[in-house]
């Protein structure tokens, strides 16, 4: 064996052994981040519903409540009275899922929601639920809108003021509604005052405010479909669609029974845009 022979097999084996060597580390290192990557995201996960998971179920318990309440609202003449129980449970489980909302949304500066879609789609339904209630959007560019001042609707601000009422402020949890009746006068609380004022408005029904009554029909929506989430089908909730043209109907206004494929779209169109 010649000895340029000698030097290309050992030169071969040099390189082969690098190469090898080279391939071993970098799949090493490949495996090690993704088993860190693993790691972190296990972690994260456990954390993540450590801080929501039964901020979950009660967002859940708390939209029922909403499509419960309100889909057979415009069927039925009510006790609109400000000092009654039917207003004060009504303004109760209207304001329930934004205080839990809000209570979710404090848990983003001590978690990732990043390893979860499903913690993520929490957040998106938050801001479509409260665009529902405040937004343009779903009044259809009625022509007797007013955004000057709150007798259709509450200024986004003000509702999570109004929400943050429901939230008891030394152990951050959503208070009973027990608890709520009997600590809270609706008119006597500067950020209730408002919202039971549009109630109180109405000698019967919230039909007979056609612009805050397709704000609840778009909110009670956007409930609706949350109770069809794949978290919400595997608790075992029971999807409640509600009657969208009904309901709008109801109002007996015609820029919106006119046009209720429109809205239907516009609900559609909102919920789906999120943040």
């Amino acid at each position: 064996m010649t000895s340029e022979l000698l030097t290309t097999l050992a030169t071969s084996a040099v390189v082969s052994a690098i190469v090898g060597g080279l391939v071993t580390f970098l799949s090493q290192s490949r495996l090690l981040s993704r088993k860190a990557q693993l790691d972190y995201e296990l972690d994260a996960k456990r954390r993540l519903y450590q801080a929501i998971g039964p901020l979950r179920l009660q967002l859940l318990l708390a939209s029922r409540d909403v499509v419960r309440r309100f889909q057979q609202h415009h069927e039925h003449p009510w006790n609109m009275s400000t000092d009654g129980y039917y207003v004060k449970s009504c303004i109760y489980r209207l304001l329930a899922p934004l205080a839990i909302g809000q209570l979710i949304e404090r848990k983003m500066s001590v978690v990732d929601f990043t390893v979860d879609r499903d913690a993520i789609s929490l957040l998106r339904f938050i801001t479509s639920a409260e665009r529902m209630l405040t937004g343009g959007e779903v009044v259809l560019d009625h022509p007797d809108v007013d955004w000057s001042t709150q007798s259709q609707h509450l200024f986004r601000d003000n509702l999570r003021a109004a929400a943050n009422e429901l939230i008891e402020s030394e152990d951050g949890r959503l208070i009973t509604f027990a608890e709520f009746d009997e600590s809270c006068t609706l008119e006597k609380n500067s950020k209730l005052k408002p919202l039971a004022h549009i109630f109180g408005k109405c000698s019967s029904s919230l039909t007979e405010n056609s612009v805050f009554w397709a704000r609840i029909i778009g909110y009670c929506f956007a409930c609706s479909e949350h109770l069809n989430s794949a978290s919400a089908d595997s608790l075992g909730f029971s999807k409640r669609p509600i009657p969208i043209g009904p309901m709008l109907q109801a109002s007996k206004d015609e820029h919106f029974v006119s046009r209720v494929d429109d809205f239907k779209r516009v609900l559609e169109e909102t919920l789906a845009e999120g943040f």
